[in-house]
């Protein structure tokens, strides 16, 4: 049996979807029939590689503020550094 696997590496819930899968198929009695095939699926194509930046309290380009604790991305996603 063929199994196809679209997932998003950014995405937390494909990383949960395939730590699952593979608990479910360790369990299977004939997983050594399974083949698994792990094929790349960008969720959201329209984000920015890096977060927005801008000064703490200036508008954003929408006109809202922002406060000096965000950067747009939630704070999990933020780069460090």
């Amino acid at each position: 049996m063929k199994v196809e696997i679209y997932s998003d590496i950014a995405c937390p819930w494909c990383f949960i979807g395939k730590r699952r899968f593979e608990r479910a198929l360790a369990a299977f009695p004939r997983s050594e029939q399974v083949e698994v095939v792990y094929k790349p699926y960008q969720l959201v194509r329209t984000r920015p590689p890096r977060p927005p930046r801008t000064a703490p309290g200036w508008p954003s380009a929408t006109g809202r503020s922002r406060g000096p604790w965000t950067t747009g991305w939630p704070r999990w996603a933020q780069p460090r550094g």
